[in-house]
C-alpha cells in the first residue's frame, strides 16, 4: 500500500510545485492532476467500499494510521497547506477530478498565510471552488478527526528517531531545496545556492549529534518522486562520505550543496524520457546525456557561481578514468568532490526503485561498482563502503535467532555492525528491558549473525 501512497503523495506536492511557477492549465499541472486522478481512481478500483484519507499529524502524513516517513519528507507542501487551511488531512471521496484537483493546487499557492477563520472558511472555500470530493478534516486530537477509525488495533512501533519531528524537518528542508531548485529551473531561474547550502549545515549539525536514521528516512518507494528523493539521498551520501574522509566542515556543506543540486539539468528533459519504464532508443539517450551540461549552464546563470557545485553538475557522469559524458580531452582531470559525488551517485541509483528497475541490495551494488575497474576513484569507492557498510545506518535488519534490529553504524567489519535489537520475530516491540546495543563484531556475538534486510 505505502508505494501506491508515496506515488500519490509525490503527484500532489509535485502539482502544488508546478502551480507556483505556471499557470493553472499549464501542461504540467495539468499532467499531475490527471495522474493524481488515475491514481486515486485506482485506489477506489482495491477498495471501493473506503474513502482514500490522508492525515496529518505534528508535520508527518498519516495513512490507516501509520506515519509514512518517507513521504512525510517530500510532502512538506502538503503538511503546511493544511495547517494554513486549519484542516488535519485530506479525505478524498470517488469521482474527485482533474480539474478539483488542479483548483486544490491553486489554493495551496494563493493561500500562503493561514486562513483567517480556520477550518469552517476553508470548508467553504473548497466548496466555492468547485471542489466537492475532496474534504477537510478537524485537525488530530479535535472532535471528528477523519483518521480516529483507521488507526489499527496494534500499531506497529518503529524504534529510534524515525519518528522524531525535528529530524523530519531537517530532511523537509533538503527535499525542498531540490524540488524548489527544479522549479526554479523550469521558469529560467537559477537555484538557491545558500538555501543548498544552508540546508546541508542543518544535516550536517542533525549527523554530528548522533542522528543515525539517516538513508532509511531519505528513502522513497515509488518511481513518481525518485527525480527528488534521488538528489536528496546523493546529498547526504555526499556528506557522510566526507564527514568520513574528515574534510573540513566547511567543504562538507559545500559537497553537499553540490550534491543537492548535481542533476538540476533534468529539469529540462522532457517527462516521457526521465519516466519511461523500459531501455532508451539512442535519441532518447542523447537527450538525457545532454542534463550534465545542461545542469552546468543553469548553475552558471546566476549572479553566485560555486566551482565546486558546477563541476559536479556537469562530470557526475564523467568516470575517474575520463570515459562517460560529456566527452573530454587528454588535459582535463576528476575533481575530489566531483569524485565524491560520481561514486555516490551511482550507488545510489543502483540501490533505489527506478521507473525501469527494482532496488538492488547494497552488497549488489558494490560487486558491480568493484567490478567497474576505472569507473570510481579507489578512495572514494573504498570510503564509501566504509562508511556504510553491507547494512547502511537507520536500515533494519532480520538476525539468525529470528529478532528484529536497527543499524547504528558500522562496526570493525563491514558485515557485522551495530545495532538496536527492538523486535521480536512477528515485528511486535521488544519489552524496554529486553532492548540492547549489540556489536556484531564482538566474539560475545559470534552466535549471532544477519539474515538480511527489513522494509519497515
Amino acid at each position: 500500500m505505502n508505494s501506491r501512497i508515496d506515488g500519490i503523495i509525490a503527484l500532489l506536492g509535485q502539482g502544488i510545485t508546478h502551480r507556483g511557477v505556471y499557470y493553472e492549465e499549464h501542461a504540467k499541472v495539468r499532467d499531475c492532476a490527471v495522474k493524481l486522478e488515475q491514481r486515486v481512481a485506482r485506489e477506489f478500483e482495491v477498495a471501493p467500499e473506503l474513502d482514500l484519507f490522508l492525515g496529518a499529524v505534528e508535520g508527518r502524513l498519516i495513512h490507516e494510521g501509520q506515519i509514512l516517513l518517507g513521504a512525510s519528507i517530500a510532502g512538506l507542501k502538503i503538511t503546511s497547506l493544511l495547517e494554513r487551511l486549519g484542516s488535519g488531512g485530506f479525505r478524498f471521496l470517488k469521482g474527485v477530478s482533474a480539474e478539483q484537483i488542479a483548483a486544490l493546487f491553486g489554493i495551496a499557492v494563493e493561500f500562503d498565510e493561514p486562513i483567517e477563520g480556520g477550518l469552517a472558511v476553508s470548508r467553504k472555500l473548497l466548496r466555492e471552488r468547485g471542489i466537492d470530493r475532496i474534504e477537510l478534516s478537524p485537525r488530530h486530537m479535535e472532535d471528528g478527526w477523519f483518521g480516529e477509525s483507521r488507526k489499527p488495533a496494534e500499531p506497529k512501533v518503529v524504534p529510534g528517531e524515525l519518528g522524531s519531528k525535528a529530524l523530519v524537518g531537517v530532511y523537509q528542508a533538503l527535499f525542498s531545496v531540490v524540488e524548489e531548485a527544479h522549479a526554479r529551473a523550469h521558469g529560467g531561474s537559477p537555484p538557491n545556492l545558500d538555501g543548498a547550502r544552508e540546508a546541508s549545515d542543518r544535516f550536517l549539525a542533525a549527523a554530528e549529534r548522533g542522528a543515525t536514521d539517516l538513508l532509511q528516512l531519505v528513502r522513497y518507494t515509488s518511481p513518481d518522486s525518485y527525480l527528488i528523493g534521488h538528489s536528496v539521498r546523493v546529498g547526504v551520501l555526499s556528506m557522510l562520505l566526507g564527514r568520513h574522509l574528515g574534510l573540513p566542515r566547511q567543504r562538507i556543506v559545500q559537497i553537499g550543496a553540490a550534491g543537492l543540486l548535481h542533476d538540476i539539468g533534468k529539469s529540462q528533459v522532457p517527462d516521457e524520457i526521465l519516466f519511461k519504464p523500459g531501455c532508451l532508443d539512442p535519441e532518447e539517450t542523447r537527450a538525457m546525456r545532454v542534463h550534465s551540461e545542461v545542469g552546468a549552464k543553469i548553475l552558471m546563470s546566476g549572479e553566485e557561481r560555486d566551482p565546486l557545485v558546477v563541476c559536479a553538475a556537469w562530470g557526475h557522469h564523467l568516470r575517474h578514468d575520463l570515459n562517460g559524458y560529456p566527452k573530454v580531452s587528454g588535459w582535463v582531470s576528476q575533481g575530489d568532490g566531483t569524485a565524491l559525488i560520481q561514486t555516490c551517485d551511482a550507488f545510489e541509483a543502483l540501490t533505489a526503485v527506478r521507473p525501469y528497475k527494482p532496488a538492488l541490495p547494497v552488497s549488489r551494488a558494490y560487486k558491480i561498482m568493484i567490478a567497474d575497474v576505472g569507473a570510481f576513484h579507489p578512495g572514494a569507492l573504498r570510503g564509501l563502503i566504509r562508511t556504510l557498510g553491507l547494512f547502511p545506518p537507520g536500515g533494519h535488519v532480520l538476525l539468525s535467532d529470528g529478532t528484529r534490529a536497527e543499524v547504528l553504524g558500522t562496526g570493525m567489519r563491514v558485515d557485522r555492525p551495530l545495532l538496536r535489537r527492538w523486535g521480536d520475530a512477528d515485528g511486535r516491540s521488544l519489552p524496554p528491558a529486553d532492548v540492547r546495543k549489540i556489536d556484531l563484531a564482538s566474539e560475545r556475538y559470534d552466535d549471532l549473525s544477519i539474515v538480511g534486510p527489513l522494509s519497515v
